[in-house]
């Protein structure tokens, strides 16, 4: 006699469960960058969204185009705290408030990467809204509920402990010549990707 198969509590998760381990890169991610410097949070935010879409049978083009939004996150969160000289350790509540913000126009950024997920899964309209909202609440929720409080609570310890451990502290000032560059790379590498097709 066949026993029925017990349920996991990740059965009823609105996603597959091998995102809580990407959704939880993503946290990290986030802290790396704003503690050592983007490169550290973007690289392997790219390789996990890559791989996430590539386990799903996501073409690996149209992968590495969708991989981008959350490196786009990742710098948009980044650059807009130098730009805007908000504390990493979100002392003051006006760097609370701004932080929150910056994390509202990041989570929106990326965001749109829906759209590429939607039409390389063939995916109707109600559904692509219902993972568009999916995917900006939850990036907010994992900014506001998470990411604040860590950077709030640990920073102060955690940048000093790196202040130590470093000779020369991580850069946290914006390079406009990087950022450039960076845009520039991006934009070359989506119209690579998109002539390949």
């Amino acid at each position: 006699m066949n026993e029925p198969e017990k349920k996991s509590w990740h059965d009823s998760l609105p996603c597959p469960k091998h995102w809580l381990g990407y959704i939880a890169l993503k946290i990290i991610v986030l802290l790396l960058a704003i503690w050592l410097g983007p490169p550290w949070g973007m690289l392997p935010a790219f390789v996990a969204t890559f791989a996430s879409a590539l386990s799903v049978g996501m073409p690996a083009s149209v992968a590495a185009v969708f991989a981008l939004a959350t490196p786009l996150e990742v710098l948009i969160l980044w650059g807009s705290m130098v730009t805007l000289n908000i504390s990493p350790d979100l002392r003051r509540w006006s760097d609370v408030r701004r932080f929150l913000a910056v994390g509202l126009i990041a989570a929106s950024a990326s965001s749109i990467a829906v759209l590429i997920w939607s039409d390389s899964r063939r995916v109707g309209l109600t559904e692509s809204q219902r993972l568009w909202q999916g995917w900006l609440l939850g990036d907010l929720a994992q900014i506001a509920l998470v990411v604040a409080p860590i950077l709030r609570l640990a920073g102060p310890g955690v940048r000093a402990a790196l202040d130590r451990r470093f000779r020369t502290a991580p850069r946290r000032e914006f390079s406009y010549r990087g950022s450039v560059l960076l845009t520039l790379l991006v934009s070359l590498t989506l119209v690579t990707l998109t002539a390949l097709g």
